[in-house]
């Protein structure tokens, strides 16, 4: 699907790294970087070539055909912070605990780097993560089954729900910290507390079930 993107932007990588002043790309074309910007986006949509061997008209395989790509999972610390702004729900890590000083992705990185020796390679990390010019380089994760912002905790003091995925009800008419809202359940990966280390899916399908089972009665599947 990105095969495309890909390919022009390994192609371009080190184009983009000696931006005199690679800041100023975030907030569109200047006088540094039109140049590049111009030629990325005619290469991208197939209105200017620079390798006749990687025409427009090359298939998605063909087109990476010389890239492998890794998909590392693992175990983090679990110290995100999900927060609304506006609308809009934000992941963010503390100030005094990037999540890039995390131990985890400093042995996924290792590890990936001595793969990719020994297939012969060379090592790129993904953008978001690391390669941008300094200005732009933040090390930003990309979460693709975002945990833990409605979790599942013994009692409402430690949690927002119950095993059962039923939401506490910490209103001030009860002091029972296990009482719940009737008829009140989240059905979804949120409730999950943390990191896996393994695709989450069927653990996430598991919960839904378990949650299901304790709204309606017993499935028959």
């Amino acid at each position: 699907m990105f095969a495309r993107i890909t390919r022009t932007g390994l192609d371009d990588r080190k184009a983009l790294l000696a931006l005199k002043d690679p800041a100023a790309f975030v907030g569109g074309e200047t006088t540094s970087n039109i140049g590049w910007l111009g030629s990325f986006k005619e290469r991208l949509f197939g209105k200017k070539e620079r390798d006749a061997s990687k025409d427009r008209h090359a298939t998605e395989a063909e087109l990476i055909d010389d890239v492998f790509f890794f998909n590392a999972m693992g175990e983090d610390e679990a110290n995100g912070v999900f927060s609304l702004r506006g609308d809009e729900l934000d992941l963010d890590w503390p100030a005094d605990k990037p999540i890039a000083n995390q131990q985890c992705f400093g042995k996924v990185e290792e590890m990936l780097q001595r793969l990719s020796l020994a297939m012969g390679g060379t090592y790129t990390p993904l953008p978001t993560w690391e390669g941008l010019p300094p200005a732009l380089d933040k090390k930003t994760v990309v979460v693709t089954h975002p945990l833990g912002g409605c979790r599942i905790g013994p009692t409402m003091a430690e949690g927002v729900v119950n095993e059962f995925g039923q939401i506490y009800d910490g209103s001030r008419k009860t002091t029972d910290p296990l009482a719940v809202h009737p008829g009140f359940f989240v059905v979804d990966g949120s409730v999950i507390p943390g990191a896996l280390a393994a695709n989450p899916t069927l653990t996430i399908t598991a919960q839904a079930l378990k949650a299901i089972e304790r709204a309606v009665g017993p499935l028959s599947l």
